[in-house]
C-alpha cells in the first residue's frame, strides 16, 4: 500500500454531500481512483461506480473493499494516460482527485449525463510540495477548461476545486 494513500474520502467530496445527494440515482465515474476511497463513499451514497485507475494492484483493495461492505463498484483497470477514452457514460457524477490530464477535460465533460456533476480537485502551481511542473494546474485553468459546465462551486490556492454541472 502506498504510504500516503488515505482511506477516508476526499474533504471536497465530503464538502459537497449535499449536492451529491440530490443527484438521482444513477452511474458515478471515480478517475483514478487510487484505492478507491472516493468510489467506495459514492457507492456508500447510492452510486453504482466505475473507479478506474492503472494499478491493478489498488483495483484488487477497491474490489475487495466493495464485496466487503456489498457496494456497486466496478474497478476497471486503464491507464488513461495512454488510453484516454472513459468507460460507458453518461454519468451523473464524475469525481476527478489529486490527477491532472488536459486531455480527459473534453472527454470528462462528454460524459456527464446532463444535470450530471463534476467534482475536480487538484494541485496548482502555487503548492509548496515538489512535484512534476506538468501536473499543475496554471491559475483559473479549472475555470478556463471546464467553461462549457454552470460552475456551482470553487476554490483557488495550492489546491484547486471545482463542482460543476451539464446543463
Amino acid at each position: 500500500m502506498r504510504a500516503h494513500a488515505p482511506k477516508d474520502p476526499s474533504a471536497w467530496l465530503v464538502e459537497h454531500r449535499e449536492l451529491l445527494a440530490v443527484q438521482p440515482a444513477g452511474r458515478a465515474l471515480d478517475v483514478a481512483c487510487g484505492r478507491g476511497r472516493n468510489a467506495l463513499e459514492l457507492a456508500r451514497m447510492g452510486f453504482r461506480v466505475d473507479a478506474v485507475d492503472c494499478d491493478r494492484d489498488a483495483l484488487a483493495e477497491v474490489a475487495g473493499r466493495a464485496a466487503a461492505e456489498g457496494l456497486a463498484v466496478q474497478a476497471i483497470e486503464r491507464d488513461l494516460e495512454r488510453e484516454p477514452n472513459l468507460p460507458q457514460p453518461p454519468y451523473r457524477v464524475i469525481v476527478n482527485i489529486n490527477f491532472l490530464q488536459r486531455t480527459l477535460v473534453g472527454p470528462l465533460v462528454a460524459a456527464l449525463a446532463p444535470g450530471g456533476l463534476l467534482l475536480f480537485e487538484t494541485f496548482t502551481r502555487a503548492c509548496t510540495r515538489p512535484m512534476r511542473p506538468g501536473y499543475l494546474l496554471e491559475p483559473n485553468e479549472l475555470l478556463r477548461a471546464f467553461a462549457d459546465l454552470t460552475v456551482l462551486r470553487y476554490r483557488e490556492g495550492p489546491v484547486a476545486g471545482l463542482v460543476a454541472r451539464r446543463d
